[in-house]
C-alpha cells in the first residue's frame, strides 16, 4: 500500500526462500494469525505480568507483515496498530525475511525482540496453508489473564450485570408507574414519615475538635435532619477569617451510615441524636452541643427532653508580633532600634560592652578566582562590641595592595544575620562583603579564650566534639571495631595516629568534620602530636 508508513529497517532484501515461493503462490491474499505475547508488569499487588492479544497480518503480496493489538476496555495501554506494515527482518540478524512457513500454529515467531505465540487463524487462512503445502497445528486457547479476570468481574458489578450488587440508584417515577400498570404492588414504604412529620427539619450545633492532629482546627457545623425520610446534611459554619475555602456544605442530604465497615449498624435515627452525643460522619467525629427552640420542643414532647448546651473554650488567636524593619545603613543599629519601641521619646541605646578581647583568624577566599589564589586576611573580632575588621597584610611583589579590606563595623555577614562567637571556628565560612571567607588558622591567645569560653564557643570543648563526632558515626552505621580497622590501616606508627591521619580515616567514612575538630583534640588529648587510639577509642565511645 503507498499510504503505509514503513520503519526504515536498512535496504531493501531480495525474497528468498520461502518467502519467494509464498509469494508466488497467490498474489494478494491476507492472511490473519491470531496470537499473544507476555509482557512483564513490575511495581503491581494484582499481576506479574499482563497477556497482549494481537492479530498477526501475512500479505502474500510483498510478504510483509502488520500487527493489531485488540482493544480492551480501560486497559491503559495505547492499543491498535502495534506493528505498521513493511517486510520483518529475521531476529538472528541473518539476511532472511520472515516468511510464511515461520507461521505456524502452535508455534512462535520472534519479531523485533518480542516472541509472539500463535494459537489460532481465521478458517480462509487454515485452508490456504493446507492447499499449498504448509502444516497446520492444532486450535490453542489465550492463558489465562489475571488482570482481564479480575477487570471483567468489576465492571459486570459497575455496569449492572451482576445482579447481587446494589447500586442504590432509586427508581424512575414513570418506570414505578409502569410497574404498577402491569400488576407490580406499590408500595408506599418511605412514606410514612412525610405523612407523620410533614417537613420538619430539626437543626443542632455540632463542633470537630480536631486540635490533636497537626494543623487541627476546631471546626463548626450544622446538621439539619429531614424527619420525612431520616435523611441527613452537614452546613459548615465559617467564622470571620477563617482562611477557609467557602464551601458551604461537608455532606450532602442523604441517609448517614452509624459505621461503614458494618452494613447491618444501620443508619443516624433521630432518637440517636442528643447533647453531647457523637456522630460519625465518615470519620469525621462531631459533637452536638446545642440545638435550635424547635428541636428541643419536639424531643420534650417525645418525653426525651435536650440537655444544657455545652460550651466550648476556644484559644484566642496569639496577638501578632511586631515586625521590625531591616535596617537601612544611616546611623547605628541600635539608634534606629529605638524608633520601633513604641515610644515618641527617643532615648539613647545602652551598650552592653564585654570582655576587651581580639580574636584573630587568617583566612583565604573559599573557591578564590584565579587571580586572587595566594591571597590572606586577617579577620580581627572584637569582644567588648562584637564588630569585626579584615585586614590584609601586604606581599611584595604580589600586584596587589595591602591593607584594610573591610573597616572595623557590626558583624554582620551578607545576608544581614550577625556574626555569633560559635560562628568563629577553623573551617568556618563567613560571608562578607559579598566575598566567602574560609577560616584556616587563628593564634595561640584566640584558641585559649575560645578554650575557657566554651559556651560561647562549644566546638573548643572536647567532650562537645568527641559527642558529635560519636554522633555522627553512629549515624553511619561506623561501631568501634570498624573504626580502630581503619584508624589502624591508616596509622603510621604502633597505636597512635596523627590528627593528618585521623582526617584521612574519617574521610574514608565518608565523614569530613571542620578543622577545629583536630584542633580541639589535640590540644586535649594529644601526646607529642600523636594520638593512642585506644585512649581516643575509650573517650569515644565511653
Amino acid at each position: 500500500s503507498s499510504s503505509a508508513t514503513f520503519i526504515p529497517i536498512g535496504s531493501q532484501r531480495p525474497m528468498t526462500g520461502s518467502v519467494r515461493n509464498a509469494g508466488s503462490m497467490h498474489s494478494s491474499r491476507v492472511l490473519v494469525f491470531h496470537s499473544y505475547f507476555k509482557e512483564s508488569v513490575h511495581e503491581s499487588p494484582l499481576e506479574n505480568h499482563r497477556i497482549r492479544k494481537c492479530d498477526l497480518f501475512y500479505f502474500t503480496q510483498d510478504s510483509s507483515i502488520q500487527i493489531l493489538e485488540r482493544k480492551m476496555e480501560n486497559s491503559g495501554v495505547p492499543q491498535g496498530t502495534f506493528l505498521k506494515r513493511h517486510q520483518v527482518p529475521r531476529d538472528d540478524g541473518s539476511p532472511d525475511l520472515i516468511g510464511l512457513s515461520d507461521l505456524v500454529i502452535g508455534g512462535t515467531v520472534t519479531i523485533y525482540s518480542r516472541t509472539f505465540h500463535i494459537i489460532d487463524a481465521n478458517s480462509s487462512t487454515k485452508e490456504y496453508m493446507r492447499a499449498n503445502g504448509f502444516p497446520v497445528g492444532a486450535s490453542l486457547s489465550f492463558p489465562v489473564d489475571r488482570y482481564e479476570t479480575e477487570r471483567s468481574t468489576i465492571m459486570s458489578r459497575e455496569s449492572g450485570k451482576d445482579p447481587t450488587v446494589c447500586h442504590n440508584i432509586k427508581k424512575n417515577p414513570m418506570k414505578e408507574f409502569a410497574e404498577a400498570m402491569l400488576g407490580h404492588t406499590v408500595t408506599n414504604k418511605g412514606r410514612e414519615g412525610f405523612l407523620k412529620y410533614e417537613r420538619k427539619v430539626l437543626r443542632f450545633h455540632c463542633v470537630w475538635d480536631n486540635r490533636e492532629s497537626m494543623y487541627g482546627d476546631l471546626q463548626f457545623f450544622k446538621l439539619h435532619y429531614f424527619m420525612m425520610d431520616d435523611t441527613v446534611e452537614v452546613l459548615t459554619v465559617n467564622g470571620p477569617n477563617a482562611g477557609r475555602d467557602p464551601y458551604p456544605l461537608l455532606l450532602r442530604r442523604g441517609r448517614l451510615p452509624k459505621d461503614l465497615k458494618n452494613d447491618k449498624s444501620g443508619h443516624y435515627h433521630w432518637q440517636d441524636m442528643d447533647i453531647g452525643a457523637t456522630v460519625n460522619v465518615y470519620c469525621r467525629n462531631l459533637t452536638i452541643v446545642d440545638a435550635d427552640e424547635s428541636p428541643r420542643q419536639f424531643y420534650h414532647e417525645e418525653g426525651r427532653p435536650l440537655a444544657l448546651p455545652i460550651h466550648i473554650e476556644q484559644e484566642e488567636p496569639p496577638k501578632p508580633e511586631r515586625e521590625i524593619p531591616p535596617y537601612t545603613g544611616f546611623g547605628s543599629e541600635e539608634d534606629s532600634l529605638t524608633s520601633c519601641t513604641g515610644s515618641l521619646v527617643q532615648t539613647a541605646p545602652r551598650k552592653v560592652l564585654g570582655e576587651n578581647k581580639v580574636l584573630r583568624y587568617l583566612c583565604t577566599f573559599h573557591r578564590a578566582q584565579p587571580e586572587d589564589q595566594g591571597r590572606e586576611f586577617i579577620i580581627s573580632y572584637y569582644v567588648v562590641d562584637k564588630t569585626l575588621g579584615v585586614h590584609e597584610p601586604p606581599k611584595r611583589n604580589s600586584g596587589i595592595i595591602g591593607g584594610s579590606f573591610l573597616a572595623r563595623c557590626p558583624a554582620k555577614q551578607s545576608s544581614g544575620d550577625p556574626i555569633r562567637p560559635h560562628h568563629l571556628y577553623l573551617g568556618a565560612k563567613l560571608s562578607l562583603s559579598g566575598r566567602t571567607f574560609l577560616l584556616r588558622e587563628t593564634d595561640e591567645p584566640t584558641l585559649q579564650h575560645m578554650e575557657q569560653h566554651p559556651d560561647a564557643f562549644p566546638l573548643s570543648d572536647p567532650r562537645a566534639v568527641l559527642g558529635e563526632l560519636a554522633s555522627q558515626l553512629d549515624g553511619r552505621g561506623v561501631d568501634s571495631g570498624l573504626l580502630e580497622n581503619q584508624l589502624l590501616s591508616e596509622s603510621s606508627g604502633p597505636n597512635s595516629i596523627t590528627p593528618n591521619e585521623l582526617r584521612r580515616a574519617l574521610a574514608t567514612l565518608e565523614f569530613v568534620p571542620p578543622e577545629q575538630y583536630f584542633v580541639t583534640l589535640s590540644r586535649a588529648f594529644a601526646q607529642d602530636g600523636r594520638f593512642n587510639i585506644r585512649d581516643l577509642l575509650s573517650k569515644l565511645y565511653s
